[in-house]
């Protein structure tokens, strides 16, 4: 909308190719009844599940992919798997892949049984059958939060607890957030696929400044690389590199915000208080 500049100009091209990392930040979760019900309005949708391998056969395999009590899985899908890694009866594994549509087969019994059918594109070990770890969620560090908590608020049935901020004065004007610890603990239902850290700094009276409103900035945002399923806990230490310039003998507001998505974040839970910088 700037005619005769080039600033701020779209790219003309772009690679049709998606990396593995972009295919599953895209990837989403369908509900399995909805998976089968309307197969057809899927068909083509790049989908991640978590399942247990039921029968591992020449470039297929019957994954459930519905958790239940007593480490119970159900709900079946059929998946077309090419990789190298080999995967035995009862692994937990993640995978990534399109819709194709749904596949029949005949039973042991001699009955026809239908399930959606997914052709994977990528495939990850989780746990082996026969360990007895928790995989809750295989790219969280889970352990028991520390002890220390500035500050901890819950919305959308997401908690997020702060433990500890390093804010580092850099010279008479400026300085910068350098590293957090924090816990998300996610209680709801739904995944958070591309979990992100927003960081706003700002002096506590920034929404008026002579007498016009103004909007806090973001100063740092953080992609974490975990996946957040119901019932996952994820604590975490991250370098943050989020500066505030501005006068320092003033109260200065931090607020992190939670957010799903990378490029238009959409927010979850926040906490705010106030910082020193040291």
């Amino acid at each position: 909308m700037n005619c005769g500049i080039t600033i701020n100009k779209p790219l003309e091209t772009q690679s049709c190719i998606l990396t593995e990392s972009q295919i599953k930040k895209k990837s989403i979760n369908i509900n399995y009844d909805d998976l089968f019900r309307y197969n057809e309005q899927h068909i083509g949708k790049t989908v991640y599940y978590r399942g247990q391998v039921n029968q591992v056969g020449d470039g297929f395999m019957r994954v459930s992919v519905t958790s239940g009590n007593y480490d119970f899985w159900e709900d079946v899908v059929f998946v077309h798997y090419k990789g190298n890694e080999r995967f035995l009866e009862g692994d937990i594994i993640d995978f990534w892949g399109k819709i194709k549509g749904l596949y029949t087969y005949t039973a042991v019994l001699g009955n026809e049984v239908t399930i959606p059918e997914i052709n994977a594109l990528f495939v990850n070990l989780v746990k082996k059958v026969g360990d007895k770890s928790d995989t809750t969620n295989a790219n969280s560090k889970l352990t028991l939060a520390p002890s220390e908590v500035i500050k901890q608020n819950t919305e959308h049935g997401i908690t997020l607890i702060i433990h500890s901020v390093n804010a580092v004065k850099k010279g008479q004007d400026w300085g910068k957030i350098t590293d957090l610890e924090f816990t998300i603990k996610n209680n709801g239902e739904s995944t958070i696929y591309t979990p992100t850290l927003l960081f706003y700094l700002f002096t506590p009276d920034y929404s008026y400044v002579n007498g016009i409103e103004q909007k806090a900035q973001v100063r740092d945002m953080v992609e974490l690389d975990s996946y957040l399923q119901p019932k996952d806990i994820l604590t975490k230490d991250i370098a943050v590199n989020a500066a505030y310039n501005g006068d320092m003998s003033k109260p200065i507001a931090l607020r992190i915000t939670l957010a799903n998505g990378a490029y238009s974040p959409e927010s979850i839970v926040s906490v705010e208080f106030n910082i020193e910088f040291k």
